[in-house]
């Protein structure tokens, strides 16, 4: 990730909020769920008749460890007095057609507004007490910063003529991946040998949109939170594959 400190920008969130599905969401990573890792603009309809679909993982089966009970569904889980053993895990995933926008914005954003809670004089003041123990290199450096400052917009005119607005309606598209042509290397192989123990689940959708309920995620959370529930008594056991000083790893 880059982030690129601007003086100038355009308000988006104004732009856009009027057409954002007020439905939308479920995407995001929680305390008890993870995020999706895929958004893709599916002009060829292919995945998506809405032309929007998210992706849980970036591959149709992502292969992972499940270390303890929360990593499987609740109906996959031993029962509550089983200690838990760790396995491969398969988790196939495919591609959740959403609405991101229920209509279509026109022309182009306003520049973002000037943080009015921002004092320029404040940071002159605050550069200068920082910089007065420099001695001889104090002037220099000053001179150096108020050069900086003095070129900064100060006004909401400054910002509508400001070289670092990005430009707009010139925006690339990321080549579409053709299909892979990796044959059965070490990876295949690994995984073809801790198929037997292996688990298999399939990512329940739990986003929501104009075009979908989340109501298969919001089951199998409610289904996960109940077994975990009946874990937590005192007549269960409590060992849920915690490492201790006696184990092998």
């Amino acid at each position: 990730m880059i982030i690129l400190y601007v003086d100038a920008t355009f308000d988006y969130k104004s732009y856009y909020a009027p057409h954002i599905d007020k439905k939308l969401g479920g995407y995001g990573y929680s305390s008890e769920e993870v995020g999706y890792h895929w958004l893709r603009h599916d002009e060829s309809r292919q995945h998506s008749d809405t032309g929007i679909a998210f992706k849980k993982y970036q591959s149709d089966t992502f292969v992972d460890l499940a270390l303890q009970r929360k990593d499987v569904p609740a109906e996959q889980r031993p029962p509550p007095t089983t200690a838990f053993v760790p396995h491969p895990l398969f988790i196939e995933n495919g591609w959740e057609k959403v609405t991101i926008l229920t209509s279509t914005p026109t022309g182009r954003p306003d520049v973002a507004p000037l943080d009015e809670e921002f004092d320029y004089g404040k940071l002159t003041n605050d550069i200068e007490e920082t910089l007065s123990e420099l001695g001889q290199e104090y002037a220099p450096r000053m001179a150096e910063w108020r050069e900086w400052i003095d070129a900064r917009p100060k006004t909401q005119a400054d910002l509508a003529s400001h070289s670092s607005l990005p430009s707009w309606g010139d925006w690339p598209r990321r080549p579409v991946e053709g299909a892979s042509t990796v044959g059965a290397g070490p990876a295949e192989i690994a995984r073809s040998i801790v198929l037997a123990s292996s688990v298999t689940m399939r990512a329940p959708r739990r986003i929501t949109s104009s075009v979908g309920d989340g109501s298969e995620g919001a089951a199998a959370s409610k289904a996960n939170k109940a077994d975990d529930e009946s874990c937590r008594g005192p007549e269960v056991r409590q060992r849920t594959n915690r490492v201790t000083t006696s184990d092998r790893v």
